[in-house]
């Protein structure tokens, strides 16, 4: 009888260990397929980016879950590019640098990290404080939050920067915005 209580023990060990491993095996790979696709995506961004071909687009439709639609221009032609996980502040209307593969024009990304003004006339440059500075996403871009005054009142606006700018907390910027809408704006360290 002991014998087989013994038998029964082993079998639920062996049961337990096998699912263990099992589980392990799965999460490892999926964290494989992740981390890959992660490396990929930044290899090819990177390559994008040194083509140095851009062009400006424009923010036109912003969806649920921090996704948005940039609409830009090659040679005359219309492109979209949806841009996914957009976890700093955006608004529609807002123009960005567009990095595009000269022989794919459709395959594009967006520059968060370089807005532009096409029209300054409607801009004022004020001196803002950043009030915090974070990584954004998975392949260390780096965001920042500022704030500045507007018509009696401070703005506080989540921002993506260039990787190679060093902010912190404290820090003193000047804010380029549009006075009919103060969310769209420009982080400059030089005026």
């Amino acid at each position: 009888k002991k014998m087989q209580q013994w038998k029964g023990v082993k079998k639920l060990l062996y049961n337990v260990v096998s699912i263990i491993l099992l589980i392990c095996f799965c999460s490892g790979f999926v964290l494989i397929v992740f981390w890959s696709t992660v490396y990929f995506v930044a290899k090819e961004k990177k390559e994008l980016l040194a083509q140095n071909n851009t062009t400006v687009g424009q923010v036109i439709r912003y969806f649920q879950h921090d996704r948005v639609e940039v609409e830009y221009y090659v040679d005359n032609v219309r492109y979209t590019e949806v841009d996914h996980h957009v976890s700093f502040d955006v608004s529609i209307g807002e123009y960005f640098n567009v990095a595009y593969d000269s022989y794919n024009p459709s395959d594009a990304e967006v520059r968060f990290d370089q807005p532009v003004f096409v029209d300054t006339t409607d801009t004022k440059i004020v001196m803002g404080t950043v009030i915090s500075s974070e990584e954004v996403g998975f392949i260390g871009d780096k965001g920042v939050t500022i704030e500045y005054p507007f018509r009696n009142k401070t703005i506080e606006n989540f921002r993506k920067i260039p990787n190679e700018w060093e902010l912190k907390p404290g820090d003193k910027v000047f804010v380029q915005y549009k006075n009919s809408n103060p969310n769209i704006c420009i982080i400059k360290l030089e005026e």
